[in-house]
């Protein structure tokens, strides 16, 4: 990310563009969604058709004018999958995952 942000930069003077993972308050999950990688799940989550959920959202903010990609839609349905596997009950109702509960919220937010 950092080579093509710095790739970004090399096209001209008045290019801005700055590249984040986790390092700011970005909405990278619906960013991703708009973007047409995936959708939010009812994990809050983003699931890939090829991946499902395993991805690392990054995101770099420019001002070139870039063609947008089409937005992905929600394809979760009445599946329940998620929250019947969490192991800790955190996800309490489809969207709602309760951070207290949450192995992966205490392991990045109280290392």
């Amino acid at each position: 990310m950092k080579a093509l942000t710095n790739s970004l930069l090399e096209l001209g003077s008045g290019i801005q563009a700055r590249c984040y993972a986790d390092t700011g308050p970005v909405q990278d999950k619906v960013w991703a969604q708009q973007a047409g990688i995936g959708w939010i799940a009812k994990n809050g989550n983003v699931i890939t058709r090829e991946y499902g959920s395993w991805v690392f959202l990054g995101e770099i903010l420019t001002n070139l004018d870039l063609t947008p990609d089409v937005p992905h839609t929600q394809h979760c349905g009445s599946c329940t999958r998620c929250l019947d596997a969490c192991p800790t009950g955190a996800i309490t109702n489809p969207f709602v995952v309760d951070a207290n509960k949450c192995i992966a919220y205490h392991t990045i937010e109280n290392r």
